[in-house]
């Protein structure tokens, strides 16, 4: 699970996963009388409800272009896949949800939430209109006993138990306090599946075929929300060469296609939720000489390196988090990421010269291997005199390398599986944190991290979260290198579409 959080982060290639198709019941999707079920081998219900008023931003029909993904289901997609991320999004909902790339939460499936005075038991209230308390009980308790998923794992691995406690309410009890969990059950990945994997978000299934996937809002969103026809291909340079095509409004585009799209159509894709960084194995024989610490990173040159992608990523320079996340805010490593290639130079000279022998380092690297922003980084270790041995490992074998620290250095990254920083700080630096591989955190970094779960003012308890990534950076065991894109290309009208920090579409604030 470790791995899929971090390979996954960094490549952008995800975690495989089964494939699954949405279903809804027709007694769920049908209009008043009854509706029919589709035709399709995956038996999807379809609406017969009537024709739309059309959309706030202008269109009757919002059309889409992706790369036809593995599964829609939200516990089980890769978080990297853009694609997968927004269908998910537009077909299932949490109890609660961020607005846009606002530092806000609003009611979702959830109409109303509220905790115990140490935050260890949280209720929500259940919007019944739209489903039932027992079956988002369920859903939780199954995701808790059978889910290994990088999309699930961080925002609940501090519950209990969960259960309906009446038709309108369910509770969960957690093994430690958590003043921001409302926050963590915004995220993506433990959006509601109804039974028989049945869709719970706003838009409804009207028909499915290989090459399509129609879906229309639920009635009372049908004055102002836009149908959405979603076209697939086998590949993400097939969809976005529909939408150059005039075929589609909006497409995921692959990364060698960003420079062409912001040429074409003069727009700047947002950062997602997906970070990566170096991490540095300060307990390895090779760098406990404070010396090469310092001449790792200050040999790096992550500007140039991000530029030598071509657009591919945009530069993250202020610490591990996304800017588009609630409760970002700077948090620069400074010193600790100065670009100073003379003195790391030096620093690798002066121990060489005492050992008699070169200065080797060893790196843990998983995806692809022409990835030119790590081309480049391994170009600035060698010119500042290290001799470097990459290894290619699969995602698995780099977990295993990362338990048992074989390594010097680790290309990482985080998928952040919420919207607020809330699921990102406490899995990645606390100190006895199963997604902390690299030891980043520190007796101070603990204090602060359990100090901010017992606050309940978001900005309080964000300020917090934000010293304890400071000091986990002094630490020396993270060097950030930048923030993944959102693959998402508009063309007017529909580049009013509002996108989240995971590069989800929210429908409401685009209207």
């Amino acid at each position: 699970m470790i791995l899929c959080l971090l390979a996954a982060g960094l490549f952008l290639n995800g975690c495989s996963t089964p494939e699954a198709t949405p279903s809804r019941s027709a007694s769920t999707i049908a209009g008043d009388d009854g509706g029919q079920l589709g035709a399709t081998p995956d038996g999807l219900a379809f609406d017969d409800g009537p024709d739309l008023d059309g959309g706030g931003f202008g269109l009757d029909v919002l059309r889409l272009s992706l790369r036809r993904p593995e599964t829609y289901l939200p516990h089980e997609l890769a978080l990297s896949d853009q694609g997968a991320v927004i269908l998910a999004d537009l077909l299932y909902d949490g109890l609660t949800e961020v607005v846009g790339r606002e530092a806000r939460l609003r009611p979702a499936l959830a109409k109303s939430w509220s905790a115990n005075d140490v935050y260890t038991e949280w209720t929500f209230v259940i919007d019944t209109t739209r489903i039932d308390a027992a079956t988002v009980a369920a859903h939780f308790q199954h995701l808790l006993l059978n889910s290994e998923s990088p999309a699930v794992v961080p925002l609940l691995s501090d519950v209990a138990t969960v259960e309906a406690t009446s038709a309108g309410s369910v509770r969960f009890v957690l093994d430690k306090p958590a003043a921001g969990f409302a926050w963590l059950v915004s995220g993506l990945g433990v959006s509601i599946v109804g039974d028989d994997k049945d869709p719970t978000g706003r838009y409804l299934v009207a028909s499915e075929s290989e090459d399509m996937l129609e879906l229309v809002p639920e009635r009372g969103l049908r004055s102002s929300w836009p149908a959405i026809d979603v076209l697939f291909s086998a590949t993400e340079s097939e969809a976005y060469r529909a939408l150059t095509l005039g075929l589609a409004d909006a497409g995921v585009a692959p990364v060698d296609s960003l420079a062409d799209a912001e040429r074409r159509y003069d727009s700047v894709s947002p950062d997602r939720s997906i970070s990566r960084f170096f991490g540095l194995n300060l307990d390895s024989p090779q760098l406990v000489d404070e010396r090469l610490q310092r001449a790792v990173r200050y040999g790096i040159d992550r500007t140039t390196a991000v530029r030598a992608a071509g657009g591919s990523s945009m530069f993250l320079v202020d610490g591990v988090l996304a800017p588009s996340m609630a409760g970002y805010d700077p948090a620069p490593c400074e010193e600790a990421c100065a670009h100073r290639p003379e003195l790391a130079a030096e620093l690798v000279a002066e121990v060489q010269a005492k050992s008699g022998a070169p200065v080797a380092l060893s790196i843990a690297y998983s995806g692809d291997e022409s990835d030119p922003v790590v081309t480049a980084l391994l170009d600035d270790l060698e010119a500042a005199g290290f001799s470097v041995t990459v290894e290619w490992l699969s995602p698995a074998e780099l977990a295993q390398a990362l338990v048992e620290g074989r390594y010097d250095l680790y290309a990482l990254g985080w998928l952040a599986a919420g919207g607020s920083i809330d699921s990102v700080l406490p899995s990645l630096l606390a100190s006895r944190s199963t997604m902390n591989g690299l030891g980043v955190g520190s007796a101070e970094v603990d204090e602060l991290i359990v100090e901010a779960a017992a606050i309940a003012d978001d900005t309080e308890r964000w300020s917090l979260l934000i010293q304890a990534e400071r000091a986990a950076l002094a630490t020396g065991r993270i060097l950030p290198i930048d923030v993944a894109r959102s693959h998402l290309v508009t063309v007017p009208p529909a580049a009013g579409l509002v996108l989240r920090a995971d590069g989800s579409i929210d429908m409401e604030a685009s209207q």
